[in-house]
């Protein structure tokens, strides 16, 4: 897994299947939130303070939780990585894309037939572009984003489903 900052890390399935068995003691059969599934206001470490940019490790961090969150909700092993390095001025961008494909699996499993439209996903990577864009090829949901675009650089959790959904590209 490559992660930001020319920083490798490896999420193997061992240890994500680790970190997921606390989670799995929530036993309400539902996807868990941002706050269940980190434990309260972890969530936030994924946002850079006012002024400042994002760390890399809370980058990285949030990168890991991301995977930890969508591999419970599909059932199995969901890598994250980035395609390309982050910088300081484009992390919370990579962060926020990393927070809305977590979600958009979590919303996936959550509907029906979603496990078996999930089943297709093994992993998930966050690349820098001209225009925002989602594409779902060979298992790997890439989340093509231009973080000097703002907000509107990103894609929508709305639309991240709806290309795992298709199962092809989605234009954004």
């Amino acid at each position: 897994m490559r992660l930001p900052f020319g920083i490798g890390l490896s999420l193997t399935a061992a240890a994500t299947l680790a970190a997921l068995a606390p989670l799995a003691a929530n036993g309400a059969g539902r996807a868990l939130s941002l706050r269940d599934a980190f434990g309260g206001g972890e969530a936030d470490a994924c946002v850079a303070q006012p002024g400042e940019p994002l760390r890399p490790i809370a980058l990285n961090t949030c990168f890991y939780r991301s995977a930890v969150r969508a591999s419970r909700a599909a059932g199995h092993n969901v890598g994250f990585e980035t395609r390309t390095d982050a910088s300081p001025e484009t992390a919370a961008a990579y962060a926020a894309a990393a927070l809305a494909a977590a979600q958009a699996i979590v919303d996936i499993a959550d509907g029906p037939g979603g496990k078996s439209a999930l089943a297709q996903v093994t992993g998930v990577a966050v690349d820098q572009g001209p225009a925002p864009a989602v594409r779902l090829s060979g298992g790997v949901l890439t989340v093509t984003i231009a973080p000097f675009r703002g907000d509107a650089g990103r894609p929508s959790v709305f639309e991240i489903a709806q290309a795992v959904r298709a199962g092809r590209l989605s234009p954004t």
